[in-house]
């Protein structure tokens, strides 16, 4: 669905920065939520170079502030890669 390989969910569940419920078998089940925190985790770490460190700061701002940084984020251009 975001085209994530599966080691990397877990590394992120790993890291903390998402946590999917679990069936009674184990499976893990995404909500809307956790998809959507993978896909701004892969936009920052992949074209704004944040490491999982930084993701996970990012996300306890969000939650405190209570804003939408990640959007913001996630809306911006790439950074030039020129200098």
């Amino acid at each position: 669905m975001v085209a994530v390989h599966p080691r990397t969910l877990r590394i992120y569940e790993e890291e903390g920065l998402i946590c999917p419920a679990r069936t009674p078998t184990n499976i893990r089940l995404y909500s809307e939520n956790d998809i959507r925190r993978v896909t701004w985790i892969r936009h920052l770490t992949q074209n704004l170079g944040v490491n999982l460190a930084g993701v996970r700061v990012l996300f306890e701002l969000e939650e405190r502030l209570g804003m939408r940084i990640l959007e913001r984020l996630c809306t911006q251009k790439e950074p030039s890669r020129d200098a």
